[in-house]
């Protein structure tokens, strides 16, 4: 009993000292002028959660929620939080009361700060031992090692804007994909669910919706006039299935990108979770680099042996739509199951003159980027013939669902017992997979179809 004693009294010493040491953090605000609101403290030791509440142009009650509000749990050389306030001017007041959670004291501190500029982008903070990294962000910035370059967990309840792009669009018709559906920035295509982004096709199935007119103009996101607006022409149909499409605003070269997802599963359905080349317009051309694609069909086969389903995953470099260039730097895995069937986490290493591709923390694949891939361009530009082209230049992410596509389903595959309904070179394909539509229906089945994200991180190199 005396031991136990003293030893609580120990404990209790040992706790009021570290206390009384901690100094709590000064809060730094920066703003920029898409609104975001940048807040950072510097990480002390002992510290497990930082919490920030705001009011603009409103006083704020210490304890009480504001009227933004971000907390995270997980700091390096900073703790860092973000918030977006709508229409945020010059001059603007915002009072605010923010929370450390350290050494299990919860301390407590409020203030203010007037808004004196509106950024267009944050300079990387570095601290006394920020190591410069190789990662450069949009538009040449520096940053440090382990910085996180963009970072989101899609808790909703809508697509953060700041830092993603919703494309709105019709690429029926247009190279170099060829997809089968549209892109619409609509709350049915993308929606959240307990904390997981869901980027979903729907197909349509009465001959009525396929027909007519599409006109996207008023909120279309391509530069591409065909894109935007479609009149139907006897067999070349509207789209017969609507998507979603995101991109980030961010562009970057070099980095850690890590994808926490559940591939969509169904007949003639594949993931978009690439890299794509910012200089390029709507950034729809090649070069591409896959970070995991996976045809949603369950069995996918030829005459042969040769299977293309679910079972296997695929990622590197795409330098063009066309075989055998298309998958000449391609790394695969394959699964006991279907890649669709659970939640993966899907990760790239991009560094100077090489890309390490990873599921589950695995290594299966990796290539040397060092001498570039001039050779196998459709065309060769000046710009090629540098060390690591095409991927010496900064690339956006994407996420998304995309359907059919004159590339992504070679001829002379069945998926199952079923036939696939379209052959790549009839000009008449949209046509034939609608006709076709009773067969692969079948086989989506609810929320399943979706790409279904939990997080993204892109962290510095």
């Amino acid at each position: 009993m005396k031991k136990t004693l003293m030893l609580w009294l120990f404990l209790t010493l040992v706790e009021i000292t570290i206390q009384q040491r901690f100094k709590l953090p000064e809060v730094t605000l920066e703003a920029l002028k898409t609104g975001e609101v940048r807040v950072y403290i510097p990480n002390r030791d002992g510290i497990k959660k930082f919490s920030f509440h705001a009011n603009v142009q409103t006083e704020i009650v210490r304890s009480e929620p504001g009227q933004y509000k971000n907390e995270t749990k997980a700091g390096d050389d900073f703790w860092v939080l973000t918030f977006n306030v709508p229409n945020l001017s010059k001059d603007q007041n915002i009072s605010y009361w923010y929370s450390v959670i350290a050494n299990r004291v919860v301390y407590v501190t409020d203030g203010g700060w007037t808004v004196e500029e509106l950024k267009d982008f944050y300079e990387p903070l570095k601290d006394p031992e920020c190591k410069t990294s190789v990662t450069v962000v949009s538009g040449g910035q520096s940053s440090c090692i382990g910085w996180p370059i963009l970072d989101d967990n899609f808790n909703g309840p809508t697509v953060d804007t700041s830092k993603w792009f919703i494309h709105h669009k019709i690429p029926t018709y247009s190279p170099p994909n060829f997809e089968f559906n549209s892109y619409l920035n609509q709350d049915d295509t993308r929606f959240f669910k307990d904390g997981v982004l869901y980027l979903k096709p729907i197909p349509f199935t009465d001959d009525r919706e396929v027909r007519g007119v599409l006109n996207l103009t008023d909120k279309c996101t391509s530069s591409n006039p065909k894109e935007c607006l479609y009149i139907h022409k006897s067999s070349f149909l509207l789209p017969p299935v609507k998507s979603a499409k995101i991109t980030s605003k961010l562009s970057f070269k070099y980095g850690k990108i890590e994808i926490k997802a559940k591939l969509p599963s169904g007949d003639w359905i594949v993931p978009i979770i690439e890299l794509e080349d910012r200089t390029e317009t709507d950034g729809e051309s090649f070069p591409k680099v896959w970070i995991a694609y996976s045809r949603g069909n369950k069995l996918l086969k030829s005459e042969g042996p040769d299977d293309l389903g679910s079972h296997w995953l695929y990622s590197g470099p795409v330098i063009n739509s066309m075989e055998p260039t298309r998958s000449k730097f391609l790394k695969s895995k394959h699964g006991e199951n279907p890649f669709s069937n659970d939640f993966h986490i899907y990760k790239l290493e991009w560094i100077p003159g090489k890309m390490i591709f990873y599921v589950d923390n695995e290594v299966y694949g990796d290539i040397s980027t060092e001498t570039g891939f001039a050779e196998f361009s459709m065309d060769v530009r000046s710009d090629w013939t540098k060390p690591e082209a095409p991927y010496n230049r900064e690339y956006v992410l994407s996420l998304g669902v995309a359907v059919g596509g004159l590339f992504d389903f070679p001829d002379g595959y069945n998926s199952d017992n079923d036939i696939k309904p379209w052959e790549n070179s009839d000009r008449h394909y949209i046509s034939r997979f609608f006709s076709g539509r009773n067969a692969w229906m079948k086989t989506w089945h609810g929320d399943d179809v979706a790409l279904q994200v939990d997080y993204v991180r892109i962290t510095a190199l």
